[in-house]
């Protein structure tokens, strides 16, 4: 998938470079004893992102997606009040 980043205890970037969700991902995996993935996207647009939400849905076999500071302001299924 294009543009679809899985981030895990072992990811890196270089030396020095800013990655919260590689040290999120090396604290969680030790905190609870158990490989936890990340994944990141890409300057995408809102098609290319659902395709990326539903391809991690169904690889992984989930039905909810937390989405934090994904510059996402809002995703809704359409038939909210």
């Amino acid at each position: 998938m294009d543009k679809l980043y899985l981030i895990d205890r072992y990811s890196s970037l270089t030396s020095g470079a800013y990655f919260p969700e590689g040290l999120f991902t090396q604290w969680a995996s030790d905190y609870y004893n158990n490989d936890i993935i990340v994944y990141c996207y890409g300057n995408i647009g809102i098609t290319s992102l659902v395709k990326c939400f539903d391809y991690i849905r169904e690889s992984h076999k989930i039905d909810v997606i937390i989405v934090i500071d994904g510059g996402v302001d809002g995703i809704f299924r359409g038939d909210e009040c």
